[in-house]
This record gives C-alpha cells, sequence and structure tokens, in this order.
C-alpha cells in the first residue's frame, strides 16, 4: 500500500469565495439525502492526518502508510503568513476526532539555501514526496534535490 496524499490549496473560507456557483436546484432526491449525515471513507485503525505546512515546529522525517498528508498551499507568503498553520489548526479545532498534527518538509536539515526562499508551489511538495517514496524512503536530500528549480542557488548538507 501507499502514502495518501489530499491537497489542499484554497486557505480561505469557501463562504468567501468569489467564483461561488449557485447550488443545483432541489428535487425529491436530493432533499431526502441533504437530510441524511455525509458519508466518510472507512479509515484503517489508527489512520493518522498530518497538515504539510513550513511554518510547523514538527519536522517529518518519514512517510507513513497510514497517514493522509495533507498539503497546505498559500498564495502570498508575506500577505498571508501562518495562514496554512493557522487553517491546519482550525480544522484540527473543528474536528478534534481527526487528530489533525502538522509538520514541514525537512528542508534546512538536507539543504543550504543560502539566502534563497524556502517556498514551495503544491506541486513542487507533491512531487518531493513522490521522489522521497520513489526512493525507497531513504533520501530526503536525493528527493528535494530532484525537484527544486534549478534558479535556486542550493547545496546539499
Amino acid at each position: 500500500s501507499s502514502a495518501k496524499t489530499v491537497i489542499a490549496t484554497n486557505t480561505k473560507n469557501d463562504s468567501n469565495n468569489d467564483d461561488a456557483t449557485a447550488a443545483p436546484e432541489k428535487t425529491d432526491d436530493s432533499a431526502a439525502s441533504a437530510s441524511q449525515p455525509p458519508s466518510y471513507p472507512k479509515l484503517r485503525p489508527n489512520h493518522q492526518f498530518v497538515y504539510l505546512t513550513g511554518d510547523s515546529p514538527n519536522t517529518l522525517t518519514t512517510l507513513d502508510d497510514n497517514t493522509t498528508y495533507i498539503i497546505g498551499g498559500i498564495v502570498d507568503r508575506n500577505r498571508l503568513k501562518r495562514a496554512a498553520i493557522d487553517r491546519a489548526e482550525s480544522i484540527a479545532a473543528a474536528h478534534p476526532s481527526l487528530d489533525i498534527k502538522t509538520a514541514r518538509l525537512p528542508l534546512d536539515e538536507n539543504i543550504d539555501f543560502k539566502g534563497a526562499t524556502r517556498i514551495l508551489t503544491c506541486n513542487h511538495v507533491f512531487e518531493i514526496l513522490q521522489k522521497y517514496r520513489e526512493n525507497g524512503y531513504g533520501d530526503w536530500r536525493g528527493a528535494i534535490m530532484a525537484v527544486m528549480p534549478d534558479r535556486k542557488d542550493l547545496e546539499e548538507r
């Protein structure tokens, strides 16, 4: 089995989304299903959720097959400081039974950024996780260096 990844790129409250479209008209069938609680996939015992954000004090050390990794995306770090970790904490507070934790990729432990930004796109984070898995769960440095844009002047530690 493999680690699961959920990509979450919108840190804004969905009700404030300017692109929201109108809900479809309710029919008798949809009205009946609207009164039923939502169904969720069955998770294995001890399943965990880890919200990945560069603001987390916790460092991701490996990937676990019984964990869903949520990639917390932000658009403008200068304008939205801590947006992803605040979103993770908000979700965790609203759904305490999910026991959502936060973590960051081990970038500083493996790469000398030499002043370059540590901000990654959601695609970069996903690709790093994928490369780490492809490399046998043992080479963060190789996974990070394989994915980072060439424009960043990076050095392996």
